[in-house]
């Protein structure tokens, strides 16, 4: 929505995303095949303070519910680690972004 020129500027945004430092930027491929978050998109909350626990929410087409119980925040972390290891590496994700733009 919005053609090329948004397109443009939302890639170009997530290249400059990829100079943050406290941003680690990783793509998972089309060829890479599915993924855990095919399921959904889903978020983890880490606070400095040790006495407050991990907090995962999850969203899908008609609800999202928050998790705190270490089991289930737990599958929520395996999956984040699963896709880490599924995605390109961080180092050679703003040449990637940037073969995308040339084609748009």
């Amino acid at each position: 929505i919005g053609g090329p020129e948004v397109m443009r500027a939302q890639i170009d945004r997530l290249i400059e995303a990829t100079a943050m430092p406290n941003v680690r930027l990783q793509v998972i491929p089309y060829a890479a095949g599915p993924h855990p978050a095919m399921y959904g998109p889903f978020h983890i909350f880490r606070f400095p303070i040790e006495e407050l626990p991990d907090i995962a929410y999850a969203e899908n087409l008609i609800s999202a519910s928050y998790f705190d119980q270490r089991e289930d925040v737990s599958a929520f972390l395996e999956a984040l680690d699963r896709m880490c290891a599924q995605a390109a590496p961080a180092h050679t994700t703003k040449a990637f972004l940037g073969g995308i733009r040339k084609e748009i």
